[in-house]
């Protein structure tokens, strides 16, 4: 859940929201957030971990940046960053199913432990859309192509069989080869007022990547951070498995060309449906 941005979007649209949280504390600040959801039966949040086997575990937090919390150390620590530890509830993703069912829209970042709730997948009872972390390395760390895609085959062994490829900068659809990618990012940057020409950027705003978004999510603006839209809210098509493996291995090779990338700083999501 982290600090709610997703979880408010999911409620914006109607649904009833299971969300999971590790840190005790967001847990509670969620709870205060969105009390009249947890009255109205519309919001259960769940104060566990996701973790391979249920009982308890060493959680870090990541006092500078919380997005960062983990299991894993590395993670929380990430640029010298202040953290310590605390112990939490653990549990299954497969219990988490058995006890509240499949949902229509499965999302998942819990920072290195995605693929846990993918290999728990109830294969019978499929939800109609997932969104996930494309992959998670160490710092400094580097895959191979075939490593890189390790998520994408989870996806597919998982019955998945279309996908998109979603950059959390913009939640934009990616594809390759990118005719457009000139031209949409004139668009973005007269939209967002780098670049300053008299009479576009009112034009630019509204055929903007955002603009468009917050059209098709009936008005929603999506806080910076958060995942975005999902399922037939995202913009762009639906590609099969090796049109998707393609583009992530163009788009994450244009990436890592570029001197002194982070491999924390390739912040795409898979977004799978059947």
């Amino acid at each position: 859940m982290h600090d709610g941005s997703d979880t408010a979007f999911y409620l914006h649209q109607g649904y009833a929201v299971l969300a999971v949280e590790a840190d005790p504390v967001l847990a509670a600040d969620g709870e205060l957030r969105f009390s009249e959801a947890i009255k109205a039966g519309q919001l259960y949040i769940l104060n566990a971990g996701i973790a391979a086997h249920p009982g308890t575990a060493t959680f870090w937090i990541c006092d500078d940046h919380s997005v960062w919390n983990s299991f894993d150390v590395r993670i929380a620590s990430r640029n010298g960053s202040r953290h310590h530890a605390i112990t939490v509830r653990t549990c299954r993703f497969a219990d988490v199913l058995k006890t509240f069912g499949s949902p229509a829209y499965l999302k998942t970042d819990i920072e290195g432990a995605d693929s846990l709730c993918v290999e728990d997948l109830d294969r019978q009872h499929l939800p109609r859309f997932i969104s996930v972390e494309c992959e998670w390395v160490g710092d400094g760390e580097r895959l191979t192509a075939d490593e890189s895609v390790r998520m994408l085959d989870r996806l597919r062994d998982a019955g998945c069989s279309r996908f998109k490829l979603v950059s959390q900068e913009d939640f934009s659809t990616v594809t390759h080869p990118d005719r457009w990618r000139f031209t949409r990012r004139v668009i973005e940057s007269a939209s967002n007022g780098r670049l300053s020409v008299p009479g576009f950027r009112r034009l630019a705003r509204a055929v903007s990547v955002r603009r468009r978004l917050q059209r098709r999510n009936r008005g929603y603006r999506f806080a910076c951070g958060s995942t975005g839209p999902w399922g037939d809210g995202l913009l762009g098509r639906w590609s099969t498995y090796d049109e998707a493996r393609a583009t992530y291995v163009a788009v994450r090779d244009r990436f890592f060309s570029a001197p002194g990338a982070r491999t924390y700083a390739f912040w795409y999501d898979w977004h799978a449906t059947f």
